[in-house]
């Protein structure tokens, strides 16, 4: 089944399948997990942590939890644990914890609050098919385009979001995210008008 599912998300980022059934069955019977985790700069640490949650992101699996040597909220992708043990403590699960992923931020990313985009008429009918962040509202002006506000979006994939529907998205508040994305935009173009050494 899991490979069906990540064929589906034409993922490439597969875990061990030990490590997903290990971590499957302590997130299932509520038990914490010995974790040796690596993380993006191939450093790796022994951590416990309580499995709160389990989600599906891009095309790879994450555990968002309690990590004890962090003392703090984390999201672990299974792909980077290299080893997992189900340890026999038992954890209370946490409705604040699993929020985030209930409301489509599960990483503890910087919110940007009264976020408002206007979309082209050429793309509204895409736009409007789904909720792209928490709070979404859309008005549809007269000629036909749209003006969606978000009460607040978590900033990388709110940035993410609005390159990959360049033209048609247009960030209208808030002015300094404005400004970001025109630095951003500058070093795009300035690296794909260069000539490939």
């Amino acid at each position: 089944a899991l490979s069906s599912v990540m064929m589906a998300t034409a993922s490439k980022v597969l875990p061990e399948a030990t490590i997903f059934d290990t971590i499957l069955a302590a997130w299932r019977d509520s038990h914490c997990l010995k974790i040796s985790y690596e993380n993006d700069h191939a450093i790796e640490t022994s951590r416990k942590y309580e499995p709160h949650a389990i989600f599906l992101y891009e095309g790879a699996w994450y555990i968002r939890g309690y990590c004890h040597l962090r003392n703090a909220v984390r999201c672990l992708a299974f792909h980077r644990c290299k080893e997992t043990i189900h340890l026999p403590q038992s954890f209370q699960r946490n409705d604040r914890v699993l929020a985030g992923v209930r409301h489509g931020c599960p990483f503890d990313y910087n919110e940007i609050p009264l976020v408002r985009v206007r979309c082209t008429p050429d793309k509204a009918k895409i736009i409007q098919e789904r909720q792209w962040f928490p709070g979404q509202q859309i008005a549809t002006n007269a000629d036909g385009s749209l003006t969606l506000t978000f009460q607040f979006a978590p900033k990388p994939p709110l940035i993410r979001w609005l390159l990959s529907f360049a033209p048609h998205l247009t960030l209208q508040h808030p002015q300094d995210l404005r400004q970001e994305i025109n630095d951003l935009s500058a070093e795009l173009l300035k690296n794909h008008t260069q000539k490939l050494s």
